[in-house]
């Protein structure tokens, strides 16, 4: 997801074809790209759809472009749920009292 919203942030259409060589270079950089080619394209693709649902990306035929607005709301979503789950794994399950 990080690397697709950091191929999104220039505010320029773009059309999917053209951003995935993007994305692909820099989770490869990252040693994150595992899983093989098509996989990776697939759920990328899935994250962009997404994006676009709940509202930080716009769609014009076949091309996308952020919503800085939406996009900053929906990272800081995001990144709140991330930080939830983790306490979440931290304390474990809450005990129940009698």
């Amino acid at each position: 997801m990080e690397e697709l919203v950091t191929a999104l942030l220039p505010p320029t259409w773009t059309e999917f074809k053209a951003l995935f060589p993007t994305i692909h270079a820099a989770l490869r950089l990252r040693k994150a790209a595992n899983g093989g080619e098509e996989m990776l394209r697939l759920r990328v693709y899935e994250k962009l759809q997404n994006l676009l649902r709940m509202g930080g990306v716009e769609k014009c035929g076949k091309e996308y472009r952020a919503i800085p607005t939406g996009l900053s709301l929906l990272m800081k979503h995001i990144a709140a749920d991330h930080c939830r789950n983790l306490l979440v794994e931290v304390d474990g399950p809450t005990p129940k009292l009698s």
